[in-house]
């Protein structure tokens, strides 16, 4: 028997993935206005979920045999922390259609969106004082809200869910993986693109959870394997994950928004022996990044509530990592704002060169699509 937050849940999620044979796709008359995504399989073909693309640790339609070889430039776009439910939720909301809409109208540009975590804010009673009952209520609620948002994204464009400590938990175990695996899919797998390849990671595994834990030996052998393959030749290889392995400085205090410093040099080191590239990260709801031997860290700031940061004291400004590490504290903060300046996202462009981003805030969005029309 299923209790009743079971029973809920599967009402909740949309019918999964159901795998059939392939279908024969009819020839397009003419080359006119193709997207970049024509090369990409598109979920309805065999009738996928679109949140529920990532399984068996691949990404459907983006895998090595379909997408190791170069074509063109690329753009894709990184969001973080939509999180709906932290701050005010019709503007959370309205951030992220805004978005969509965005996006939408450069389909023929973007090959994909990634979502760097936290796509929801409530999780049991994690974040609902203790009260379990509530939590599920609420986090019932926000994930309706967020697949009526996102589900209007084009259906060109993958959508590829990274899960983050809001959807998974501080400290995740096999219930809160389960449970964010029935809505998004894995919680860590690999996916490529135009010859590149993308190696999604559980960094609330990687920052929670002792090396011995069961989660963790698991994550780090596929990891390791990911790290280690020598098929496909990528062009470049990038990972993403929720929490940054740093925000400003390797050597940065440990905090909630960082991974612990053995962890974080172990991790990073075997990101640098695998030629990985950039990390993208989000949890900070601030922009930031840094870089450790050559490997950038990149930070997105939030799509959805901001968090406001104190000016660096005086004295603290003398030292680089003095004010790092301020701005990582608990003093630096100044509270939060769901505000169309300070909230946005990232438009990377990709070419065999490397990646590079530009970050648009909400209202920039707006005004791009007010002199597009």
């Amino acid at each position: 028997m299923k209790d009743d937050s079971e029973k809920s849940e599967a009402a909740a999620r949309p019918r999964v993935c159901i795998k059939g044979k392939k279908t024969k796709t009819s020839k397009t008359k003419g080359m006119k206005n193709i997207s970049m995504n024509d090369d990409i399989k598109k979920p309805e073909a065999e009738n996928v979920d679109m949140f529920l693309r990532a399984d068996n640790r691949q990404f459907y339609g983006m895998t090595e045999k379909e997408e190791s070889r170069y074509r063109r430039q690329f753009e894709f776009v990184c969001m973080g922390d939509p999180q709906f439910g932290m701050g005010d939720l019709s503007k959370e909301k309205e951030f992220s259609r805004l978005a969509v809409e965005f996006i939408n109208k450069r389909k023929n540009r973007i090959k994909f969106v990634v979502i760097c975590g936290d796509q929801t804010h409530n999780l049991e009673g994690w974040w609902s004082k203790g009260n379990v009952e509530d939590g599920r209520k609420k986090r019932l609620h926000e994930l309706k809200a967020f697949k009526e948002v996102y589900s209007k994204l084009d259906r060109d464009i993958p959508l590829v869910c990274v899960c983050g400590n809001h959807d998974v938990g501080n400290k995740p175990n096999t219930t809160t993986i389960q449970m964010y695996k029935k809505q998004f899919g894995d919680d860590y797998f690999s996916f490529w693109c135009s010859g590149v390849k993308f190696i999604v990671l559980n960094s609330q595994i990687i920052q929670g959870l002792e090396l011995s834990n069961e989660l963790s030996v698991a994550h780090e052998k596929w990891a390791d394997e990911e790290f280690e393959s020598k098929h496909g030749d990528p062009v470049h290889t990038v990972a993403m994950c929720h929490i940054p392995p740093f925000c400003w400085d390797f050597e940065e205090n440990e905090t909630n928004f960082n991974w612990p410093i053995k962890k974080r040099e172990m991790w990073l080191d075997k990101m640098l022996k695998a030629k990985v590239s950039k990390v993208y990260c989000s949890h900070y709801h601030r922009r930031a990044g840094g870089k450790y031997k050559g490997l950038e860290v990149v930070v997105t700031g939030a799509v959805g509530t901001h968090i406001r940061t104190k000016t660096v004291p005086k004295e603290l400004k003398k030292s680089k990592l003095d004010a790092y590490n301020f701005k990582l504290s608990y003093e630096g903060f100044e509270g939060t704002e769901t505000n169309e300046k300070t909230s946005g996202l990232m438009v990377v462009t990709v070419d065999k060169r490397g990646l590079s981003e530009e970050w648009m805030n909400i209202a920039q969005i707006k005004k791009e699509m007010i002199s597009r029309k």
